[in-house]
């Protein structure tokens, strides 16, 4: 049995168990207050929209996510790093329901605003390792192909 849910972090966490069982495009706002065995009121107290609940629900997948891959980027192999992300990302995408391709169908501007950061965040660590990998042949850069470009791949 469900008991009563009464703050948004203990909403936020009912509506990513919703994405796990269902996907991102099934979440809304009547379905989790069943969840919450609340009324559909209740959840208006603390998101002013379905758009709200989305974009908070995906903001938190986000941050976990990118937390979690935090310690990768402490490890000094390009290679070690993008094959830990990547497989952070695979994680992610099939516990939370195919959450990687769906979010970005969904994405309000201010849920793209928080994947630009984190993605710019990716980005820049990224080029950072590559810079700093000795086994990367860095003659293989050059204007045809910066690592910029490569990291942006």
């Amino acid at each position: 049995m469900n008991c009563k849910v009464t703050s948004k972090e203990e909403l936020i966490r009912r509506s990513k168990e919703i994405v796990k069982e269902e996907g991102i495009v099934f979440l809304n706002m009547r379905k989790l207050a069943l969840k919450c065995s609340i009324s559909l009121g209740t959840i208006y107290n603390y998101f002013s929209s379905k758009e709200e609940l989305i974009s908070s629900t995906i903001q938190d997948i986000f941050k976990e996510t990118m937390e979690e891959s935090l310690f990768c980027f402490k490890k000094t192999s390009f290679i070690e790093v993008v094959s830990i992300f990547h497989e952070k990302l695979y994680t992610v995408s099939e516990e939370y329901n195919n959450f990687i391709l769906d979010h970005s169908r969904i994405a309000s501007k201010e849920n793209r605003r928080v994947m630009d950061y984190y993605h710019e965040h990716v980005k820049k660590n990224l080029l950072r390792i590559l810079n700093e990998d000795e086994e990367i042949d860095h003659s293989l850069f050059d204007d045809s192909l910066s690592k910029e470009d490569y990291v942006n791949f």
